[in-house]
């Protein structure tokens, strides 16, 4: 009985370091004081850019999301930028600024040094160019506060050193404290030039990670080209500007509908586009002529009228009966025109000059980036898509027969 009570009591003893592993999370990974620290100013408009797919991705993200909040910053939601994991940081900056942001914190993860998902941080301006760079594993907390799971297992410090040196900061008890290399190289190769996560200064003691690989020439000339319609936004100076319409480029840059159709492979579509704007402006155009011309000779007629000091209080019948007509022929003359100029203005202003529905047109600007990426040989996300060189072979092979035999050439190619 003794045996197998000390038993369980090693099973369950076994199982409660796991279970603290496990719960560990993002929560509160980056504390706004730690940021404040370590950014080199205050981002005003800084959009979180998840580069990477995954639970842990939105985890770090919104715990970084929540620091910068906190420190006062205004977020921008990165959900319009769509899938960037294949773009560099200088691609995803141009985008967040499209969308209205001023600098862009990406986050990417990587296998930490325990095993641990390590979520590195790059944050740079609108222009792509970098500011500041960290790390960390996680579970633990920016500016080196340790949860406190991870403290209680953390050994403690000998008293007598601590009164020796009391300014002196103490010695990690996991690791040794990331220092820069001394070849100009940047640290952990492994990890893409990320330091590991763990207690270290604030950011300015490291050196700038490596920029993340900038887009081939292929891939740059698609996100050039690419083609898309619907809503998007612009940046200008009084703040973002909401568009709907067809645009180019990954930077949504704005083009013509007939400029769209003609480089989507469909002159007619632009042929008819046209004759249906013409159709449009005209009622518009015409509408708005017939009204102001009905006002105008409605009050031309009123005053060709005879007012009352003209017919004289003697009352001459003819002189009434003049003044009589010309006021009703100028209201006839005014009101009739106004309900029929802008009845003509109401309805080209009412047409729609599309000869496609918006999802059609979607679909003409999918088949469109379909072909570009197949034209550029990238695959379906945009990436270099490695095609197998073109190899020839040949075989030979016996024959026999029932009058005699052979051997049998096969060519592959």
């Amino acid at each position: 009985m003794v045996v197998r009570l000390a038993l369980v009591l090693g099973a369950l003893v076994s199982l409660v370091p796991a279970a603290g592993a496990q719960s560990a999370n993002w929560d509160g990974a980056f504390p706004a004081g730690a940021l404040e620290n370590t950014l080199p100013r205050k981002l005003s408009k800084v959009m979180v850019v998840r580069a990477t797919p995954g639970e842990d991705a939105t985890g770090a993200a919104t715990a970084l999301i929540d620091g910068l909040k906190a420190a006062g910053s205004q977020v921008l939601d990165d959900s319009l930028l769509g899938d960037v994991s294949a773009l560099g940081d200088s691609a995803i900056a141009q985008k967040a600024k499209a969308e209205g942001a001023d600098s862009a914190a990406i986050v990417r993860i990587y296998p930490g040094p325990s095993g641990n998902p390590m979520a590195a941080v790059s944050v740079v301006d609108a222009s792509g160019a970098p500011l500041v760079a960290f790390s960390l594993e996680k579970g633990q907390v920016l500016g080196g506060q340790p949860e406190p799971a991870q403290a209680q297992n953390a050994p403690e410090q000998n008293p007598q050193l601590a009164e020796q040196n009391p300014t002196q900061p103490q010695q990690m008890p996991q690791q040794q404290m990331p220092q820069p290399p001394m070849n100009g190289q940047p640290p952990y190769p492994a990890y893409g030039g990320y330091p590991p996560a763990g207690n270290y200064p604030p950011a300015g003691n490291y050196p700038v990670p490596p920029p993340a690989p900038q887009l081939s020439p292929a891939q740059s000339q698609y996100q050039a080209q690419l083609l898309g319609i619907g809503q998007y936004s612009r940046w200008t100076p009084y703040g973002p500007l909401n568009l709907s319409g067809p645009y180019q480029g990954a930077t949504h840059q704005p083009i013509s509908v007939d400029s769209f159709f003609q480089q989507v492979g469909r002159p007619d579509l632009a042929s008819k586009y046209q004759r249906r704007e013409n159709v449009r402006s005209g009622l518009m155009i015409g509408g708005t002529v017939i009204t102001l011309g009905a006002l105008i000779a409605a009050s031309a007629i009123a005053a060709s009228a005879p007012t009352i000091d003209d017919c004289g209080f003697s009352g001459d019948p003819g002189c009434f009966d003049t003044r009589n007509v010309r006021g009703a022929t100028a209201l006839g003359v005014g009101l009739g025109g106004a309900v029929v100029g802008l009845t003509m203005a109401g309805v080209g202003y009412a047409m729609n000059p599309m000869p496609v529905s918006d999802a059609e047109a979607g679909q003409l600007a999918d088949g469109y980036n379909a072909k570009l990426r197949q034209k550029l040989g990238l695959d379906g996300r945009g990436a270099e898509s490695e095609s197998a060189p073109a190899t020839m072979r040949l075989s030979f092979a016996p024959v026999v027969g029932a009058h005699g035999g052979g051997l049998a050439m096969r060519l592959e190619f």
